[in-house]
Formats: C-alpha cells, sequence, structure tokens
C-alpha cells in the first residue's frame, strides 16, 4: 500500500503511529478535523452511477478506531457507483445549518476516497457490524445486518479539503496540510 493509500488522520492520535510529522498549528489543526469527523454519524455521498450521472446522497457512516466504513443497500441510488466506480467518488462532512454562524461559511471537510467491499465471508464483516451494533441502534442493526442486498465497503480517504471559514481553507495532500490561499478573499 502506497503512503497516499493510508488513512490520513488518525481518529486518537498517538505519536508512535502517526505517519506524519506535524506541529504547532497544524497540529491543532488535526485535532480540529479529527473532532469534526467524531461528531458526525453520517456522511454525503458524491458518486457515479453506471450510466456516468452524478449522484448525491448521504449514507450513516461507521467509525471503528482509524477506520470508516458504509454499510449500504443495492436499492439505494448510490450503490452502483460505490460498488463499481468505487475510485471516483468524494464523501463529506458538513457543519449543520443551525449551528453555523454564517450559510456562506459553513465548516466542511470533504475527501476523495476509494471504496473497498467487505464481502459477508471475510472476518472483518462480523467484527464491524458487530461494533456499529454495539455503538448506534441496535434494533436496525440486527434487522439489516442478515439483509442480503446490503454491502459493506471500507472508505480509503485520500487528498482532501476542510474549510472552515471565509478564507480558511486548506488542502490535505498526502497527509500534509496547506493553507490554499493566504491572499483570501478580494
Amino acid at each position: 500500500m502506497k503512503k497516499s493509500d493510508k488513512l490520513f488522520f488518525l481518529l486518537s492520535y498517538d505519536s508512535q503511529s502517526y505517519p506524519f510529522n506535524l506541529q504547532g498549528k497544524y497540529m491543532q489543526l488535526h485535532d480540529e478535523i479529527n473532532q469534526f469527523m467524531q461528531e458526525h454519524k453520517s456522511i454525503m455521498i458524491s458518486s457515479l452511477n453506471l450510466n456516468n450521472q452524478t449522484i448525491c446522497s448521504y449514507a450513516p457512516i461507521i467509525k471503528i478506531k482509524n477506520d470508516f466504513y458504509i454499510y449500504i443497500s443495492e436499492i439505494a441510488e448510490h450503490f452502483e457507483g460505490v460498488k463499481h466506480n468505487n475510485k471516483n467518488i468524494e464523501i463529506m462532512f458538513i457543519e449543520d445549518e443551525k449551528d453555523c454562524m454564517s450559510i456562506f461559511a459553513r465548516k466542511r471537510l470533504k475527501f476523495r476516497i476509494e471504496c473497498i467491499e467487505i464481502t459477508r465471508d471475510n472476518q472483518l464483516f462480523e467484527q464491524v457490524l458487530n461494533t456499529y451494533e454495539n455503538e448506534s441502534n441496535k434494533e436496525v442493526i440486527q434487522v439489516i445486518k442478515n439483509m442480503q442486498d446490503f454491502h459493506l465497503f471500507q472508505l480509503i480517504l485520500k487528498n482532501g479539503r476542510y474549510v472552515k471559514g471565509f478564507g480558511k481553507a486548506y488542502e490535505i495532500n498526502e497527509g500534509v496540510i496547506n493553507l490554499i490561499n493566504s491572499k483570501g478573499h478580494k
């Protein structure tokens, strides 16, 4: 696995396992981004279906240690893109409108991702769903866990962008965080 294929942000910072040496304001930004991701129970998904049409949807997100998963049905509009066009997907975490200071500057974090299906015969499938069942709406998970049209996908985060306000946009490339434009708006 290449360095760029690794998850950029470990949800619990550990200097021994953290793959990048961020210091000062970027370490604080790293923590802020992790906190922002932790606050969300769902993500927005943008994908392409088999007819190359853009689909925008959402899915509950399963967060386990440093990994992200979605468990979606074949009848979900975004399923085709996630399954068959799995390297051309973006996800977004976005601040709730009621919590933002300005509708024009909602805090948001997006990543290009790759989706890898975790099949039912893989031990990880059962581990992920058992963990999710214990941390979420147990009754719902128990019902959909055995539905054969549902599939588990691991999300591999690639390059991203974090926007936290006007003139405060950051690129995340190969684990390096950079301010996009220090000049701000004109």
